[in-house]
């Protein structure tokens, strides 16, 4: 199937994943990238996405909804994603699409027809950033090149929500909470836990090498990196209860 997202003068549209709705046909998210780059004002700024919907045999059908988008440091010889970047993030279980834009803790429950049916919040989680690690990456920053400078002075105080998202077989959804690269390689990655209703159940950590793929009623299923950066396939034992 070959799919024909327009373009226009001054965006060019990029497919960045498919989701497979029940009900067929298929849902993408599309980065609408700015075109000429050079002329934009330096500084931070977030490359929109979309989710379109899109029949079997590749027609474009409608918007189902708008995200924020992934965050770039736009610098005078280039673009950059800067460190704490804010994400956007969606998932697909059944015919509803979750998405997740990470400026507050919170995501969103839409139908397949793109209406808005729940916004599930975490109002009295904190994603401040802590002064001692910003102060820290300013100075790594500030010891490189001009446009390591520039991005230096525009570091954000807050973490993104999200850094994975999924919902599982039972339509549990699954949140990672943001990690930076400059993480000990020692801390777990954290996952908060919904369940179908949007009530929130605790969180769940995995180790620091191990990236969640899917979740089923009893396994988790995921990618492990030893020592050596050797990737394996791990399959672990999810008890419920």
């Amino acid at each position: 199937v070959t799919f024909d997202i327009p373009d226009n003068t001054t965006t060019t549209p990029f497919v960045d994943d498919l989701h497979v709705p029940e009900s067929g046909g298929f849902l993408l998210s599309v980065t609408v990238m700015p075109k000429g780059w050079p002329s934009l004002s330096p500084g931070r700024m977030r490359i929109a996405q979309l989710i379109l919907k899109v029949s079997a045999t590749g027609t474009l059908q409608d918007t189902i909804a708008g995200m924020r988008g992934f965050e770039e440091y736009i610098g005078s010889t280039g673009i950059m994603q800067p460190p704490f970047p804010k994400v956007s993030l969606a998932a697909v279980h059944g015919d509803d699409l979750y998405v997740c834009d990470g400026d507050q803790p919170e995501y969103t429950v839409r139908a397949g027809h793109g209406t808005l049916r729940q916004v599930v919040r975490l109002p009295n989680l904190s994603l401040e950033v802590p002064e001692h690690v910003l102060d820290s990456i300013r100075d790594v920053l500030r010891r490189r090149d001009e446009f390591s400078r520039g991005m230096a002075e525009v570091l954000l105080p807050t973490y993104s929500f999200c850094s994975s998202l999924l919902v599982d077989a039972l339509g549990y959804v699954w949140v990672e909470r943001f990690h930076h690269p400059f993480r000990m390689s020692a801390e777990p990655r954290s996952w908060l836990i919904f369940t179908p209703n949007g009530e929130w159940l605790g969180h769940l950590d995995f180790p620091a090498n191990f990236e969640v793929f899917e979740v089923d009623e009893s396994r988790v299923l995921g990618m492990a990196r030893d020592s050596m950066e050797v990737e394996t396939v791990q399959v672990l034992r999810l008890e419920r209860r």
